[in-house]
């Protein structure tokens, strides 16, 4: 006889996170915009001891989505597209303003806050994570 394994709750999605094999995502937010672009913001929390990457994502208000972080040139701060981020094992990776995040590419609408956004997640190595997004102006944040 097989032994029951418990049963593993949802309910983190009705709160603002949703895990899947250690990966959590909390406290998604996007940036509302009249322009363009925009961008998501979110801590993401492994509580696996390997390492795991954000290798993608896409949002269905948008063209498409590109993981980017924020570098200095000089004096300059600019913002760059890159292959991946990475979040340590048993530990965090904050997506906020001036660091790391997903960038918002041609957006099909103006992004309206206290709406929301359907966004998936893909990991390297992981399921995908798909989570609806609330839309702020960001001075709440």
């Amino acid at each position: 006889m097989k032994p029951k394994l418990p049963m593993l709750l949802t309910l983190g999605s009705l709160f603002g996170f949703q895990a899947f094999s250690g990966i959590e995502i909390k406290d998604p937010w996007v940036r509302a915009s009249a322009g363009p672009n925009s961008a998501l913001y979110m801590t993401i929390v492994n509580t696996s001891p390997h390492p795991v990457k954000l290798i993608g994502s896409t949002v269905s208000e948008c063209h498409h989505a590109e993981l980017h972080t924020h570098v200095h040139d000089g004096e300059i701060m600019k913002m760059q597209e890159v292959d991946f981020i990475e979040i340590p094992g048993n530990g965090t990776q904050e997506l906020k303003p001036g660091g790391h995040h997903v960038m918002l590419m041609k957006l099909h609408h103006p992004l309206e806050e206290e709406k929301t956004v359907h966004a998936k997640f893909i990991f390297e190595n992981e399921k995908p994570i798909e989570l609806k997004v609330p839309i702020y102006t960001g001075a709440e944040r």
